[in-house]
């Protein structure tokens, strides 16, 4: 289980630099494309910690279900949600934050198998316009965000 959670961690923040790749390939579309970037991005921070009530309704007894949703899943959501508007509006959102607390639902998601590939998959949706929209000087500080996500990933799982 912890090398597919490395795994699927690894793969969540490559997306980063697919995303800037991308962003090199295709200069002449960003202008156009960065409203449609920042509403994926939005869209995208509103489903991930929201998968996870996907996994409260796979448990088998009605109990496992309301322990699940309360406890596991209701918790992280509401704080995830309080962390993050906390840091919008005092305006210290940054990458490193954003993708800490994406590591902390990865290892939540990891409970469940296919939840872990559900959130994982959304996590690195989440990183394909991030990584277009920065900017040449910011791809290098984009280690600390994986290094981040890994190991909250691991704390949590």
């Amino acid at each position: 289980m912890l090398i597919q959670v490395l795994a699927i961690a690894t793969i969540c923040y490559s997306s980063l630099f697919l995303g800037n790749l991308l962003a090199k390939i295709a200069k002449e579309e960003l202008p156009l494309g960065k409203y449609y970037f920042k509403k994926m991005q939005l869209i995208l921070k509103i489903l991930i910690p929201l998968s996870l009530f996907i996994q409260g309704g796979l448990a088998d007894s009605i109990l496992m279900r309301i322990f699940l949703i309360i406890f596991s899943v209701a918790g992280p959501i509401i704080l995830y949600i309080a962390i993050t508007v906390f840091l919008e509006k005092t305006k210290r959102m940054n990458l490193n934050y954003q993708y800490a607390l994406f590591g902390v639902i990865l290892g939540i998601a990891t409970i469940e198998i296919h939840q872990l590939a559900l959130t994982g998959s959304l996590i690195f949706l989440y990183g394909l316009p991030t990584g277009t929209m920065l900017k040449k000087n910011e791809i290098k500080k984009t280690i600390l965000p994986g290094v981040i996500l890994l190991i909250t990933t691991l704390l949590f799982s």
